[in-house]
């Protein structure tokens, strides 16, 4: 399909390559083929300040086979998108499920998080003043009022 086209698909209105500044998603959509596509673009790599890839985590389960593949080979990409965009651009990688140890060493090796310019921060994703409220909702013709 025409190239603009698949940006407004991704970006919408924001498709304008100058625009876009930061992109967030997940592992997986990050390695697709229109993704890579997109981020090959010159434009789009001179003005993309940082890339938050969300749910960097091991879930073994997850590629079909209980392999995982899925996940390697989303980490394989973005471990060469990393290579594509140059070091004017940050990467971001979030998690609140990756278990301390081997696993976040494989996870940090596989996306090419390593050397002089990486950092790692381990924070607590406890958050007390969180709540969450449930109610059953009952049909009886009255509109809902909260106060």
């Amino acid at each position: 399909s025409h190239p603009q086209r698949r940006l407004e698909k991704i970006f919408g209105k924001n498709a304008h390559m100058a625009t876009i500044k930061i992109i967030f998603c997940s592992p997986e959509r990050l390695a697709s083929a229109e993704m890579v596509d997109l981020l090959s673009n010159k434009a789009l790599q001179g003005s993309l300040d940082l890339v938050v890839i969300d749910e960097v985590h091991l879930v073994p389960a997850w590629g079909g086979d209980g392999s995982g593949l899925a996940f390697w080979s989303a980490f394989k990409a973005v471990r060469n998108l990393r290579s594509l965009l140059g070091s004017q651009t940050v990467f971001l990688a979030l998690t609140a499920t990756l278990l301390p140890g081997l696993p976040t060493r494989t996870v940090l090796k596989q996306l090419g998080f390593e050397g002089p310019k990486f950092a790692f921060m381990k924070r607590d994703c406890s958050r007390p003043n969180l709540h969450l409220t449930l109610r059953k909702e009952f049909r009886c013709g009255i509109p809902r009022i909260n106060t």
